[in-house]
């Protein structure tokens, strides 16, 4: 399983968590630049079982609120979509927010 954990503190902008994806996945980060590119990743091109642990968030919706709420509802149609293709729990992307 590929396990992204994010530690929100220490994010400054939307970039750096796109960096961190990017460098854990494995990808250039041309393909990993923006949100739409990040459902791009996350949908098709991620092998499942797949997990983000976003720590600390409380952060990240302080310094940057409208990217993290958007990423929110982003990782969570991930989540959403899996269930619905019928991924079985444990085999699916799943999204931990601390």
């Amino acid at each position: 399983m590929v396990i992204i954990d994010v530690d929100c503190a220490c994010l400054k902008s939307e970039i750096d968590f796109y960096k961190i994806v990017s460098d854990a996945i494995g990808v250039d980060s041309d393909l990993c630049s923006n949100l739409d590119s990040l459902w791009d990743l996350l949908t098709t091109d991620v092998e499942r079982p797949f997990r983000i642990v976003l720590r600390n968030s409380t952060a990240a919706r302080t310094r940057m609120p409208v990217f993290f709420e958007k990423l929110l509802v982003l990782l969570r149609d991930v989540e959403s979509q899996d269930r619905e293709w019928g991924f079985a729990e444990g085999e699916r992307f799943e999204l931990i927010v601390e």
